[in-house]
């Protein structure tokens, strides 16, 4: 874990990418900000905003992260659109991933630490209304100004 300061260190990260849905012809540019902080119990809580191009209304998603252990972890994911939804992290050398299974959402976000420092993401998630959604993007930590 320490070779990773995403998800385990608090602090703020930026992010930029692209959303793909299963039948669209467009993709769609987002951007996103992580705020990361420590919690009472020992975990890590994390608020995730995004904002998509061109779409007033933001998506704001909690996520807590308990039990890290060197090798894994557990996530919580909490927001207005899909509720709670529990699911299981891995921590690899490179990489920090995590899947969730629930009668309303399927998916995974992995996350691929670069030479710089910064993460390359890949996130796919599936609905019960079946649209597959592909998120592609980079995040980074913001400076300290």
């Amino acid at each position: 874990m320490a070779h990773h300061t995403f998800i385990f260190n608090p602090g703020c990260w930026l992010g930029e990418g692209l959303i793909t849905i299963q039948g669209a012809t467009e993709q769609i540019r987002f951007f996103t900000k992580w705020g990361i902080a420590r919690t009472a119990s020992g975990g890590l809580s994390a608020t995730q905003t995004v904002e998509l191009e061109a779409v007033e209304e933001h998506v704001v998603t909690s996520y807590n992260f308990e039990d890290i252990q060197e090798k894994s972890f557990a996530v919580l994911l909490e927001s207005d659109a899909i509720g709670r939804v529990i699911g299981q992290g891995i921590i690899e050398p490179n990489t920090i991933a995590w899947e969730f299974h629930s009668p309303l959402l399927e998916g995974f976000e992995l996350y691929e630490r670069l030479a710089n420092g910064d993460y390359r993401l890949h996130a796919e998630y599936s609905s019960t209304s079946h649209y597959r959604t592909v998120i592609e993007g980079k995040i980074w930590k913001k400076s300290e100004d």
